[in-house]
């Protein structure tokens, strides 16, 4: 007689973009099925930022999409860009348009917040995907890194969606 372990994983996401992986591994799913899910419209949010240095893809995935389908939850519909605005938000809290003010974000800040390597950032703004406002002084630390444009992260965020 075969026992079966009948058993709950509850996990506990602590960062608002999540790796393809953790995606996966959240849904009890392989990648290719969550990418899947996502190609369909299931999973409404997710971005590839890579660069195309690699062969592989960087998904990120926005956690509360991975959330809203494990529990078969649609989030309210809204417009696309009201939505994204909510991510930007609260990707970035305390972060908001001035007039007159370009809101920045430290590169470091942005790749912590993304769940990205330190490079990536570098990488997409001299591919074009990102602007640099404000070069980073040469010093160690995360003031070290250059301030990226708050508009480029946005456009950045419509452009590299997997839709």
């Amino acid at each position: 007689m075969k026992a079966e372990l009948d058993y709950m994983v509850t996990l506990a996401i602590r960062r608002p973009l999540v790796s393809l992986d953790t995606a996966a591994a959240a849904l009890s799913k392989s990648n290719d099925d969550v990418l899947k899910l996502i190609d369909a419209g299931k999973i409404l949010w997710a971005w590839d930022f890579g660069t195309g240095q690699s062969v592989n893809r960087l998904v990120r995935v926005w956690a509360a999409s991975v959330m809203d389908y494990q529990s078969h939850r649609r989030a309210p519909v809204q417009s696309e860009a009201s939505e994204l605005r909510l991510i930007i938000t609260h990707l970035f809290p305390g972060l908001s348009a001035q007039p007159g003010v370009v809101a920045t974000v430290r590169a470091s800040v942005l790749a912590e917040r993304l769940g990205i390597s330190s490079e990536i950032p570098s990488r997409l703004a001299k591919a074009g995907w990102l602007k640099i406002a404000k070069p980073a002084r040469a010093r160690s630390g995360r003031h070290g890194s250059p301030e990226i444009s708050l508009n480029s992260v946005a456009d950045l965020l419509k452009r590299r969606r997997i839709t």
